[in-house]
């Protein structure tokens, strides 16, 4: 089963993504994860994919990158949490894209950390 799950933390929002996802389930959740940015005029997101389960051919990585294009709202800093080898890019590829600050990490509590760095007082 594909869920999504949010937090709202100091300084940052942060987005769990759970179970097995195709390539609708993970544009889906791209729209929710942009629309509750912009609703939450949140800046910073921490997107968790440890227990994600990716299941589209890499073909359909493009509906996802454009999906990623259309929906992400202004950003100043981006983390992914993903299993040690596991990440893909996208995410990145599309926040280096649009100048935004984003890094991969394979321990939750580093990425916390980070995404509250520098958080304006």
């Amino acid at each position: 089963m594909f869920a999504l799950s949010s937090e709202r933390c100091p300084g940052y929002l942060r987005i769990v993504v759970t179970g097995a996802g195709g390539v609708d389930e993970t544009c889906a959740g791209t729209a929710f994860c942009a629309e509750l940015l912009r609703r939450t005029s949140s800046r910073r997101v921490l997107i968790d994919m440890l227990a994600f389960v990716p299941q589209f051919a890499q073909v359909d990585g493009l509906e996802v990158l454009s999906t990623l294009y259309s929906g992400m709202p202004p950003l100043e800093r981006i983390g992914v949490v993903n299993p040690a080898g596991g990440s893909h890019g996208l995410v990145l590829d599309v926040a280096r894209d649009r100048n935004v600050t984003a890094l991969d990490f394979d321990e939750p509590a580093e990425a916390a950390a980070w995404m509250q760095e520098d958080l304006p007082s």
